[in-house]
């Protein structure tokens, strides 16, 4: 079960690195995809907006005067979301990677639960038993692998067999 939940793992590894690379590669199959045009200018210290135009691009900002900061190229306006988002394949891709991951802590919490149950099964075995002698009622303990066989009691030296189903220790 170990060996399935190292594959899951794998898999996970395996569909975030290709999602990760579509995201960065781009729908249009260029590096980083194709950036699109600019359209605005805007000033990074008194935020003035003007229309893009290459002549002016990466100039001093007139309102700021000549020392001031350089007008930056933007697309769209400051503050408007840009349009395009998550295609189809990146959606797939991260919901596989998030049935991926919940499956593996499913997975991994039946493991950790199959642990526990094992442990406690073999705890429980190894538990002393303990039984009456049928003739004088003394109790007298006894371990899980000497069922069946025969035992003499300490106090009436009388012989018998010790039982399958005795009351298990508490300790």
């Amino acid at each position: 079960m170990t060996r399935w939940l190292a594959v899951l793992a794998a898999l996970t590894l395996v569909a975030t690195g290709v999602g990760m690379f579509w995201w960065v590669r781009g729908s249009s199959g260029s590096a980083l995809g194709s950036a699109p045009p600019y359209t605005h200018m805007h000033c990074p210290e008194c935020f003035l907006e003007l229309p893009y135009n290459a002549v002016n691009s990466f100039k001093p900002c007139p309102h700021c005067g000549s020392s001031g900061p350089k007008m930056v190229p933007t697309v769209g306006r400051r503050g408007e979301e840009l349009t395009g988002g998550v295609g189809v394949v990146g959606r797939w891709l991260a919901g596989a990677t998030i049935t991926l991951v919940v499956v593996q802590a499913g997975l991994y919490a039946w493991l950790v639960y199959a642990r526990w149950r094992r442990v406690a099964a073999e705890e429980a075995s190894k538990q002393p038993l303990v039984c009456r002698c049928p003739f004088c009622n003394r109790k007298i303990g006894y371990p899980p692998n000497k069922v069946g066989a025969g035992t003499i009691c300490p106090r009436c030296k009388t012989s018998f067999m010790l039982p399958a189903v005795g009351i298990a220790l508490q300790q």
